[in-house]
């Protein structure tokens, strides 16, 4: 979903102002920090791992309700784009390192206004960016169908996922990471966004936190 998912900061990843839209509406844009959008795949600068504010009536917004997506309000999911910090943020402090290749920092947890929720674990010392961090992120206004809808115009592949359906995409253009995209349910039901620096990592971080977060369902 090159869209995004909440934001994390103001800038976002959007790498035109529909895939802005999609990285799970929620985005954040890398840094750790409070920061007030990067949500949904809004447009972020170059080198930046976030996802931009995803507003009401946005593109992807419109993507989704265009695709018959529009029912994730409905769905029984829905709890998985309000989970906590320790469930979303749920791995052990040697995992996020062991990914990464190098210490990070504590978890950097974010709701964004009704738009979904974030984590990210950056490298120590490092400025948050798509080189530098591991992201994921829940939206709670693009489904399955809308993510589809936006990650088609990208070249992505594809993949499963501990057996569920996902789009992968290595880093590409502006797009400064790898980044996989998994239904956690069916057409109308969450998606779960995760970026790492490469499309392996991205892989590797989604398959250890998927089946953690559809237990939290």
């Amino acid at each position: 979903m090159r869209g995004d998912l909440a934001g994390i900061r103001p800038a976002a990843v959007l790498i035109t102002a529909a895939l802005a839209a999609l990285a799970v509406g929620l985005a954040g844009c890398g840094s750790p920090g409070p920061a007030a959008g990067q949500a949904a795949h809004s447009a972020a600068p170059a080198g930046s791992s976030s996802i931009a504010t995803l507003p009401t009536g946005s593109a992807s917004q419109a993507a989704d309700n265009a695709h018959g997506a529009g029912q994730l309000a409905k769905s029984r999911m829905r709890v998985l784009t309000r989970l906590s910090k320790a469930e979303l943020c749920g791995m052990t402090p040697g995992e996020p390192a062991k990914l990464l290749g190098a210490p990070t920092e504590p978890p950097a947890y974010a709701r964004r206004g009704g738009l979904g929720i974030t984590c990210q674990w950056v490298r120590k010392g490092a400025s948050a960016s798509g080189a530098t961090e591991l992201y994921v992120g829940i939206s709670s206004v693009i489904s399955w169908t809308g993510a589809q809808a936006v990650d088609h115009k990208l070249r992505t592949r594809p993949v499963t996922v501990a057996g569920h359906p996902a789009l992968a995409a290595a880093p590409q253009g502006n797009v400064t990471w790898g980044q996989v995209d998994v239904a956690l349910g069916g057409n109308d039901d969450p998606v779960a966004e995760y970026r790492a620096p490469t499309l392996a990592i991205a892989m590797a971080l989604a398959q250890a936190l998927n089946p953690r977060i559809l237990a939290m369902g």
